[in-house]
Order: structure tokens, then sequence, then C-alpha cells
């Protein structure tokens, strides 16, 4: 009940007027859920059921030019963060709490530079799940930013691959063959960072299977 009842006093908004002050609300209550998740650990997991919507209505809101929601945002993240980290019950496995969370944490993709915690919360939620359907999910979701228009867009899918590849190593890697098209094509991605950064995957990859990608790239 105490927790239900905080809930409600951080995200019930009273009034137009109000929103700036839930916003503020908001970004306290996580703030206490960051580290009420990262001390109690895996046994308070099953609490995030109470924040998943709120969470993802708060990623749906957000505005990189808005220092409030970026803040609120951030804290958000790490608290989602700590929440998969400490996961050992399978609490996130389950398709009614991956697939809003996960959808709306790769949607953020395009703003990791206003969001330093964002690839590792994404890193984290894979890590919590072994379910090769949710993986591939994931994988297919940070691909087609491969083909945005904007050079940091793609340049943060690919450190976002490489994270998850570190990570889960040859796990991860058996989602190589719906790779391998978008590896080729980032290969000659315009932007040197890009390129150079997608290089140093390839390196990644190579090393984990002990063997070149060269002829799968052909």
């Amino acid at each position: 009940p105490v927790f239900t009842k905080m809930l409600e006093w951080a995200t019930t908004t009273h009034s137009v007027k109000d929103k700036k002050s839930r916003v503020h609300r908001q970004t306290t209550w996580y703030k206490f859920l960051h580290t009420f998740f990262d001390t109690l650990k895996s046994i308070v997991t099953t609490y995030a059921s109470f924040v998943i919507e709120d969470a993802v209505s708060i990623f749906t809101a957000f505005s990189s030019s808005n220092s409030d929601s970026l803040r609120l945002c951030n804290n958000v993240i790490l608290t989602l963060n700590a929440c998969f980290t400490h996961d050992q019950d399978e609490f996130w496995q389950s398709p009614a709490r991956f697939a809003p969370v996960s959808t709306a944490l790769l949607s953020l993709l395009p703003h990791t530079s206003s969001l330093p915690f964002l690839l590792q919360a994404l890193t984290s939620l894979a890590a919590s799940t072994s379910s090769p359907d949710q993986h591939k999910s994931l994988n297919s979701g940070i691909l087609v930013f491969l083909r945005s228009d904007a050079p940091q867009t793609r340049l943060s899918a690919v450190r976002c691959q490489v994270s998850l590849m570190e990570k889960l190593g040859e796990e991860w890697l058996s989602l190589l063959p719906e790779m391998l098209p978008f590896i080729a094509e980032a290969l000659e991605d315009g932007d040197e960072e890009v390129e150079a950064e997608v290089r140093a995957w390839v390196r990644g990859i190579e090393g984990i299977l002990g063997e070149s990608l060269d002829p799968m790239l052909q």
C-alpha cells in the first residue's frame, strides 16, 4: 500500500498547471526507485510491474530539448537498468513486460548522446532474458537504425550491437545471419566514424567466432 501511494503521489496530475510539478515528483520518485532496486536487488524485482506503464509513457513523451524531460528519462533508465541487472527470476522474460519496455527503450536510440545509460540498459535487458525470440526482436529493432539518415543514430546502433556482443558473446552472435547484410552496408558508410566503429565491431565478431567474416560478407 505504501508503494502504490507513493506511485500515485508521483504520477497523478491534478491540473494543467501541475504538469511541471508532476515531472519533478516523478524524477524524485525514480531516484528513490533506482536506490530501491539497486540496494534490495532481486528481492524487489517484481515491484517493477507497478512502474512499467509509467516508464513507457515517460519514454514516449521524451523531449531531448526539455531539460526536465531529459533528467526524468535518465533517472527512469537508471532505475530500469538496476532492475534488469538484478533480475534472477526471469521477470523480464515475460512478453507482457519485455515487449513494451524494449520497444520504448529502442525508440530512444537516436538520443544516446543525451541518454548516456541507454546502451547499458538495453544490454542489461537482453542479458536478463534467455529467449531467442526476444533477442531476435531486440536485434531487429537495433538493425533498423543502421539505415537511419542521421550518422549519430547509426553510430549509436553500432555501439549498441558491440555492447550486446561483448556481454552475450556467442549467444548474441547466433543472430549473425540477420546482421550480415547490415554489416556489409555499414562497412561502406559515408561517415568515417561510423565506418571505423563498424570495422571494430567486425573485429570483435571475428575474435569471438575465431574466423574471418570476409567470406560471409561477399
